[in-house]
């Protein structure tokens, strides 16, 4: 996939994805709403596509030439290694998962109880027990409890990034993404 490719088609997925606008469809609306997606994403440079919609109408999969992508809710992507830190305790909403010509993204959101530098500093700590090096981490606080934090971690071909976002009033949301290069 050329990069600028990849920038274009990455974002068509995801609001194709996250637009959940299918509900209940019969198996001949499924197939042409199927059909009318794979379109819209070849159009936009996605080459040959295969969408694929779960009971409730909604996108679960998509695959082009150039790698996959699985969407889910709930839990953890199949592909995440168990000896790679998750968040413990937070409720995960959404989790995704690309394939690339062997690397693959994995994504998962989650709303948490815990306070956002709370949350973060315990994705830290999990992070480098888990053996990964801290390569970068940093917080824009508000004053108030709220704000941004961010840490990002290495540990051989795998590198995990936290995001963490909350405030006074809001529930705090993280965001972890999980690159795994192919090894060489």
């Amino acid at each position: 996939m050329t990069r600028q490719r990849s920038h274009l088609l990455r974002p068509t997925l995801a609001l194709l994805a996250g637009a959940g606008l299918l509900v209940g469809c019969s198996d001949a609306k499924e197939k042409a709403t199927e059909q009318v997606m794979e379109e819209i994403i070849e159009q936009n440079g996605g080459g040959n596509v295969d969408v694929e919609l779960g009971d409730d109408g909604e996108i679960v999969g998509i695959e082009t030439d150039d790698g996959t992508m699985t969407i889910g809710g709930g839990s953890l992507p199949d592909a995440w290694p168990t000896d790679v830190p998750s968040y413990e305790g937070g409720r995960i909403i959404s989790s995704q998962s690309f394939d690339t010509n062997g690397e693959v993204l994995l994504m998962v959101s989650y709303e948490v109880d815990d306070a956002p530098a709370a949350a973060a500093d315990s994705m830290k700590a999990a992070l480098e027990a888990a053996g990964f090096t801290i390569d970068s981490s940093g917080s824009t606080e508000d004053g108030s409890g709220g704000g941004f934090w961010s840490v990002t971690g290495t540990r051989g071909n795998q590198t995990l990034s936290v995001a963490v976002v909350g405030s006074a009033t809001d529930p705090t949301m993280m965001q972890l993404s999980l690159s795994i290069k192919p090894e060489a």
